[in-house]
């Protein structure tokens, strides 16, 4: 696995980024909990719990697992114990019994790693039926190329690998940070990262379906969806996918 970390010193434009997913996930996940009293969720690859501390409260029973000691001690040092389990173990393997969580969260994971398979198939057999997993990625037709990325994913390739490898079915698609499809072009042809100079302008960095930023009018709205869906107008710097376990 590679290693690309945002810790809670790093500038505040990438936490930002980072604690608005979780947020994001904390909503989906709520959806969850009007028939469960207390929610089991593993966030894997949890970092230095940047975004972890947007999802910890009494409803919720998390754990949190990194390869890297370093981060696990200082998740466990910092954070509220209360409602937080911690432990250093690799994602390939995961050291639960099948069928244990109600949500799985893989945030900013799956393209540092070097089977995506495997972390999936195994995300999935510790998540319940009819559970959720959460899974975040940077869009590699936008964003330009890290260096400490294994495998970087276009919005079809993450829908494609997913209904390949897991039973289950995607109940949603969600972006961050919509950007000119044009921009990312001439960032990537100019290799000047234009993309990210743009959202850096952007007052609000939180994950929303493509239709919140389409018009009211009816057929305005269909014209626009179908306009996107042939990629012309707009993309997003990051894609969230909602996947249902069967």
């Amino acid at each position: 696995m590679s290693s690309d970390r945002v810790y809670p010193w790093s500038n505040k434009f990438d936490k930002a980024l980072v604690r608005a997913r979780y947020r994001f996930a904390k909503r989906v996940v709520k959806a969850l909990a009007s028939s469960k009293t207390v929610l089991n969720i593993l966030d894997v690859g949890t970092g230095y719990g940047v975004g972890l501390q947007e999802i910890l409260n009494r409803g919720v029973r998390i754990v949190a697992i990194d390869i890297d000691e370093k981060c696990i001690k200082y998740v466990y040092n910092n954070l509220d114990s209360t409602v937080l389990d911690v432990a250093v173990c690799d994602a390939m393997l995961l050291p639960f019994r099948p069928r244990l969580f109600h949500a799985v969260l893989i945030m900013d994971v799956i393209e540092h790693v070097t089977n995506p398979e495997r972390l999936l198939r195994e995300s999935c057999r510790v998540t319940k039926s009819s559970g959720l997993l959460i899974l975040s990625t940077p869009n590699k037709n936008v964003v330009k190329h890290n260096p400490h990325h294994v495998r970087e994913f276009s919005v079809k390739e993450l829908v494609k690998l997913i209904r390949k490898t897991c039973t289950c079915k995607i109940i949603g698609l969600f972006g961050q940070v919509p950007v000119n499809k044009l921009l990312s072009i001439l960032s990537k042809v100019l290799r000047i990262d234009f993309v990210a100079k743009f959202v850096k302008l952007l007052p609000n960095y939180e994950t929303c379906n493509i239709e919140d930023f389409l018009s009211e009018n009816e057929l305005v709205n269909l014209l626009a969806c179908e306009v996107y869906r042939c990629g012309i107008i707009r993309d997003f710097a990051h894609v969230v996918a909602v996947v249902l376990v069967s």
